[in-house]
């Protein structure tokens, strides 16, 4: 959902994007291909699309696979960037099932690995770090920095506060858990 309301989906295949709009679910980009393609309208494609966030410039920005792709509202698809990213050190981010995204208000996104288990900041300025939790290993751990661990995570199981706390919401024993 949009700042404007607007609400955006997408189906089952993660292939299209699409806006609800008086009522009626309209191709906002997309096809039936399941590649990532940048492009507008149906000349654009995916290949899962899985989580996803407004940015305050009314943008749809969402997790395909292993890329961060931003969709205006007119349809035009652009990969901000893909599992190759790399952090300050030069590693690689080696994203292969993105899912959840959380854009915090200072515009950097909170990037959320399903099959990794791990979880990464980007910064306005693309920069890449990676959050002290959630390091590589699946379960479930109460515990502060890098021995925290979440069991399962949704596409949409992760928020904030105006304080700047990120949330992760356990989809397999129906907990929140605080991670910042």
């Amino acid at each position: 959902v949009d700042a404007s309301g607007t609400i955006y989906f997408s189906e089952g295949a993660g292939s299209r994007l699409f806006r609800w709009q008086q009522g009626v679910a309209i191709v906002v980009a997309g096809s039936n291909k399941r590649v990532s393609a940048d492009g507008k309208g149906a000349a654009a494609s995916f290949n899962n699309i899985r989580g996803m966030v407004a940015d305050r410039e009314g943008n749809v920005l969402l997790a395909d696979t292993a890329s961060i792709r931003r969709v205006t509202a007119d349809g035009s698809v652009t990969t901000l960037v893909g599992g190759t990213v790399t952090d300050a050190a030069g590693a690689s981010a080696g994203w292969t099932s993105l899912g959840s995204l959380l854009l915090e208000p200072s515009g950097s996104m909170v990037v959320h690995d399903a099959s990794k288990h791990r979880l990464n900041r980007l910064d306005t300025a693309k920069v890449l770090s990676a959050m002290p939790f959630m390091p590589g290993n699946r379960g479930v751990t109460e515990a502060l920095g890098g021995a925290a661990r979440v069991g399962s995570v949704g596409s949409s199981g992760m928020c904030s506060d105006p304080a700047g706390n990120v949330y992760l919401l356990d989809t397999r024993r129906g907990v929140r858990e605080q991670i910042t």
